[in-house]
């Protein structure tokens, strides 16, 4: 999960790649801002919406369509833009993870039981997997 630390670094980052390269180039319709777990760490990119890899980010949004013409207030309104939607993904995982505990823990042994069993036909059904004979 990201700090508000990480978030800030991340965003520090993507703003300063997007001013290196210039906001008109970087501007163009169909890209996503992606964040991107690595080994040792987090990573914000622009990807093409057609991207294979777009389906490993861990969350992916729209590069806005238009930004001010100046290249400062351009950067601060898309470092804003990051930095909400950053800390909206954060702030629904923690509720969701905390969610997702709270009613786990109010489930019996055989519910929980029933509920794995369930989640493996799913499974099975979803990817075509056979069942293990024991």
């Amino acid at each position: 999960m990201l700090n508000d630390k990480q978030i800030k670094v991340l965003t520090n980052h993507f703003v300063k790649m997007c001013k290196g390269l210039g906001f008109d180039m970087v501007k163009s319709c169909g890209r996503q801002i992606a964040l991107f777990r690595q080994d040792d760490g987090w990573s914000l990119e622009l990807v093409e919406s057609t991207a294979l890899r777009l389906k490993n980010a861990t969350m992916h949004f729209d590069y806005p369509l238009a930004l001010p013409e100046d290249e400062w207030d351009a950067a601060i309104e898309l470092a804003g833009l990051i930095s909400i939607r950053l800390h909206d993904w954060m702030n629904r995982s923690k509720i969701g993870k905390a969610a997702g505990k709270a009613s786990a823990s109010k489930l019996t042994p055989e519910q929980r039981s029933a509920r794995a069993k369930k989640a493996v036909e799913a499974r099975i059904k979803k990817y075509g997997q056979k069942n293990k004979s024991r």
